[in-house]
């Protein structure tokens, strides 16, 4: 028996990034976006402009179309601070398991 192994993270995170902003459309929210800005989305012409929510600040330059960055807990079992309607697409891309409550964000 042979296994083969992908251990490539660099191409698997890119192919997912592009994935998002393939599918993405109109007002983004990047929900954990800090560590890995989606610089893809910026070559959308579907997405109009994406906002950040994050518990911490990002380390890198944002891509032009993140207009708006909220620094927020996502554990905190508050409401997001967005009006009903605001956001066309929201990507939740490696959040999930961080969070001690994830069905709240869910909801």
């Amino acid at each position: 028996m042979r296994f083969v192994y992908f251990n490539d993270y660099e191409v698997i995170n890119r192919d997912r990034l592009k994935l998002f902003a393939k599918y993405a459309k109109g007002v983004v929210l990047d929900v954990g976006g800090a560590q890995l800005p989606n610089k893809f989305f910026d070559y959308s012409t579907k997405v109009k402009e994406v906002w950040m929510v994050d518990i911490k600040e990002a380390k890198v330059r944002l891509p032009a179309k993140y207009k708006k960055v909220i620094f927020f807990d996502l554990d905190a079992g508050r409401r997001l601070p967005f009006e009903d309607g605001s956001i066309d697409t929201v990507v939740l891309g490696e959040i999930l398991e961080h969070l001690r409550f994830p069905l709240r964000i869910l909801n």
